[in-house]
């Protein structure tokens, strides 16, 4: 106000509305550097909790790999073998050999540690129920594991979950124990 009383225009330094303009302008950038740093949290994490690559060795135990189906043709073959639907988000089957002596891997991923050990708990009870070409052997603690041993057609199988890895191998080798705790190495390195 003027000395006589009377109103005074505003210059715009003393306006009190830019200072809200101003406010709000940075409120809004407060929210937006917010959301960019939420966004990327978020993408960091969900690219740090995508499930790694299962890969069939090429070699295993001196037997080389004679064919490979991998994805999503590999789960058809899967599920169709042991007669379940596993939800595994990748695998592979391959098939190895040297002279008279064969193997084959059957391989999956499954989507974390909990879910590989509830489908070796369903395979292990549907071998157990009978009806099925394989006979339940026992289990062994290999590596830290526990391996489960069938016999049945192709001679000895094996099935265990190696973290999210689920795996059934079978074996023609006269000693597929030992034959199971050499292969181990290439199995452990194909994540």
């Amino acid at each position: 106000m003027g000395s006589s009383g009377e109103r005074l225009p505003s210059s715009p330094e003393t306006s009190p509305r830019p200072a809200r303009r101003k406010g709000r302008g940075i409120l809004f950038a407060q929210l937006f550097i917010a959301a960019a740093i939420i966004l990327v949290i978020w993408l960091s994490f969900s690219q740090n909790t995508q499930l790694p690559p299962l890969n069939p060795p090429h070699e295993l135990v001196g037997l080389e790999q004679v064919s490979q189906q991998v994805g999503k043709e590999a789960l058809a073959a899967i599920n169709q073998l042991h007669g379940l639907e596993f939800t595994l988000a990748t695998g592979y089957v391959a098939q190895y050999r040297s002279g008279g002596q064969e193997a084959t891997i059957w391989a999956g991923l499954a989507q974390d540690t909990s879910q590989a050990s509830q489908l070796i708990e369903r395979m292990t009870k549907k071998l157990q129920q009978g009806g099925s070409p394989f006979a339940y052997q026992r289990s062994l603690p290999m590596e830290g594991m526990t391996v489960n041993y069938v016999t049945g057609p192709g001679g000895a199988s094996f099935y265990f979950s190696d973290h999210a890895k689920v795996f059934w191998i079978t074996t023609n080798s006269p000693q597929p124990v030992q034959f199971l705790m050499e292969a181990m190495p290439a199995l452990s390195s194909t994540h």
